[in-house]
């Protein structure tokens, strides 16, 4: 599991991210049906604003949101998109810190299966 510096210096963990507001109110529903997929979708999120949406220079998650939210009342299609595009740039150069490797198949399905949650659950369909 990789970390991030948070303000402080405390480093960011997939337990700490966990504790922000937003993705404690999701992980807390969905941990409520299943807390070992919960913890699955947690990592995957949290690898993902960890290793890309933070250097695309949001500082919280509010704000990726929130941005999202602007991009989706847009009229111009590759704007809507612009998050799906990110994400797909994203496992196109993502190399697992454990094994060195691109994402298999499945995992990324989990991966996608997870971000789609996070953000369906915060801001609909």
């Amino acid at each position: 599991m990789g970390s991030r510096m948070m303000s402080g210096n405390r480093k960011l963990t997939v337990g700490n991210f966990i504790e922000f507001p937003l993705v404690r109110e999701w992980y807390t529903e969905l941990a409520r049906n299943r807390k070992t997929t919960a913890d699955l979708y947690a990592q995957a999120v949290y690898t993902y604003w960890s290793n890309s949406i933070k250097s695309l220079g949001f500082a919280t998650v509010d704000q990726w949101l929130a941005d999202i939210k602007v991009e989706q009342k847009s009229e111009d299609i590759k704007t809507k998109r612009r998050w799906a595009t990110s994400l797909l740039h994203f496992f196109d150069s993502y190399k697992s810190a454990r094994t060195g490797e691109p994402l298999t198949t499945g995992t990324r399905t989990v991966w996608v299966s997870a971000i789609k949650s996070f953000l369906l659950f915060h801001l609909g369909s």
